[in-house]
Parts: C-alpha cells; sequence; structure tokens
C-alpha cells in the first residue's frame, strides 16, 4: 500500500504539534496530529476523508493558505483528478475544488511566475499517462484551472523493457532560481527541461539530458551552500536517484549568461554503498537533510 505524508507545525500553548496528511492507494486521505503532552509521542487521527479519489499518490501543502492539494492516481481508470482541500482548525479537510486530469498523476511541485504574483501555478508528471501537465492557481481560494499538456513517447523500448517501454515521468522539482522545472523520466532514462516564462507562467521545453541507460531516474533534488544568496548562486548541485539500477548520482549546476541550464556528471554510486542491492529492492526518494547529507534509499515500491 502507498503511503505519503505531508506535514505542518502547530504552536499550542503547552505543546509543539506537527499535524501530518496521510495519502494512501486505500483511497483516503488521513489528517493525524503528532504530539509530545509528556516524555512519549502521541499520534492520533483527526478525520479522514475518500474525497481525492480511489488512489490518492501526492499531496502539496500549502501552509500560508492552509490548503492541501491531492493527486489522485486514478489506478485502473481512464482518467485521474486533482482536488483542493481547505484545512479547517481542527485539522480537518473541506473539498474546495477538483479537476479532471489525465491518468496516472504521481508528482507535483508549486512553481511562480516573476510577473505574476496574484498567481502560483503547479507541474504534475503523469507515469502512466506519459505526460506533464500544469495548473494555474488562485493560492488564496484553492481553485485551480489546466493550462498546458506535454505528451512523450520513446522510439522504442529501453534497456528495461519491462519498465521502459513507454515515457514514464516519474518526478519533479524546481530550481533553485526558480527558472527551471526538472522532470525525471523513468521510462525515457532522461531528465525533462522545462524554463518557466516570467510573463505567462508556461513551461517552455528545452533539451533534456540523458542518463545511464536503463538506470530509470526517479527522483531528484537540488542543494546549494548555505552561505550562498539566490541572487548569486554557484556551487549548485542536483541530485538524481534513479530507481531501476539503485544509484544516486551528483551533477554541477551551471547557469549560461544566455539563460540555460546544464549539468555535468562528478558523482556516481549504487544506493548500498557498493553491496549488492537486496534482491527487490528499487530507490524511491530522495530529499536534503538539516545537515546536508541526503536521506538513504528506501527498499519499497510504489
Amino acid at each position: 500500500m502507498n503511503l505519503l505524508l505531508v506535514t505542518a507545525l502547530l504552536f499550542g500553548s503547552s505543546a509543539l504539534t506537527s499535524r501530518l496528511y496521510a495519502a494512501s492507494y486505500a483511497g483516503t486521505v488521513t489528517s493525524l496530529s503528532l504530539s509530545r503532552p509528556g516524555a512519549d509521542y502521541r499520534l492520533t487521527t483527526v478525520s479522514q476523508t475518500d474525497n481525492c479519489g480511489n488512489s490518492p499518490s501526492w499531496l502539496m501543502l500549502d501552509g500560508t493558505n492552509e490548503i492541501l492539494y491531492c493527486l489522485d492516481e486514478g489506478i485502473g481508470l481512464p482518467n485521474s483528478t486533482l482536488t483542493s482541500f481547505k484545512i479547517k482548525s481542527n485539522g480537518s479537510l473541506a473539498k474546495i475544488h477538483q479537476l479532471q486530469t489525465l491518468t496516472g498523476p504521481v508528482a507535483s511541485v508549486f512553481y511562480s511566475a516573476t510577473q505574476l504574483t496574484d498567481r502560483k501555478f503547479f507541474a504534475v508528471v503523469h507515469y502512466s499517462g506519459s505526460a506533464v501537465t500544469t495548473y494555474s492557481v488562485d493560492p488564496t481560494r484553492g481553485h485551480f484551472e489546466h493550462c498546458q499538456t506535454f505528451t512523450f513517447t520513446i522510439p522504442a523500448p529501453g534497456t528495461v523493457p519491462s519498465r521502459q517501454e513507454a515515457s514514464h515521468p516519474h518526478g519533479v522539482v524546481v530550481d533553485p532560481t526558480g527558472q527551471f522545472v526538472l522532470v525525471p523520466d523513468l521510462g525515457a532514462d532522461l531528465v525533462r527541461i522545462f524554463q518557466v516564462n516570467p510573463t505567462t507562467g508556461g513551461l517552455e521545453e528545452q533539451e533534456p539530458f540523458a542518463v545511464a541507460p536503463g538506470s530509470g531516474p526517479r527522483h531528484a533534488v537540488f542543494w546549494t551552500p548555505s552561505r550562498v544568496r539566490q541572487a548569486q548562486l554557484r556551487d549548485v548541485r542536483f541530485y538524481l536517484v534513479s530507481e531501476l539500477d539503485n544509484h544516486l548520482r551528483g551533477y554541477d549546476v551551471k547557469y549560461s549568461q544566455n539563460g540555460t541550464i546544464s549539468f555535468s556528471q562528478f558523482y556516481d554510486a549504487n544506493t548500498y554503498g557498493g553491496a549488492t542491492p537486496p534482491t527487490g529492492s528499487k530507490a524511491a526518494e530522495i530529499a536534503i537533510s538539516v545537515s546536508d547529507s541526503y536521506d538513504p534509499p528506501r527498499a519499497l515500491e510504489r
């Protein structure tokens, strides 16, 4: 069973409480409260909703506006849905808006257009739909509308034909400047690159960069030195975790004066420190910790 968590912090009069939202392939999104009233932690269910769809796969939290966005993967269905929820004071969720979309959404990310301060945008990757879609959002109301659809094909099955018979976008991240959206495509062994139009918020497809054949890129993160201001970005790095070969790869990131982004690999190792990965293991997620080290892989499969 797939389970995805997002967390919000709440400050009470006597203790710090974390509110967690869990999406499950069981067809529910659950609100939970994690508190520490004494020496022990306590996790309690606040509420549960089935209004996201039959297979919720991803959550995005807009903490400023107290709105939660949910992707329904729509497993076994011809279409999927995207839903926004208002977070009530007790943590329960009230549906705001729902929109039908292509099948197979598995990840999404917010991004902004510098000249549209009253709007936000988000990009969604569709694993089984072989596509990327974008949406314009009224952030205060939680209403959104479809903007773009990019559909991808591959000329022939990849090195692992059982998993690479088609394009399978699996993750999506925004670079530290906010100018680019990157999409690891597990089926095509590519990282697809899009540039954000600062006037319209639309994505403009750029030349992708290829990764090792059969590696199956899944998720990625950017890292910047804490001492570097955003306006003077340098020493930016991009870390890519690949599911099919259980590898972590690192890339130096360069921004050119003509407005493009490029990547040069400096690191490549398997996710088990050189040891043979356990049978059935699949690198699934990557995150930068507070100490600036990457999180270890999970031997879990979506």
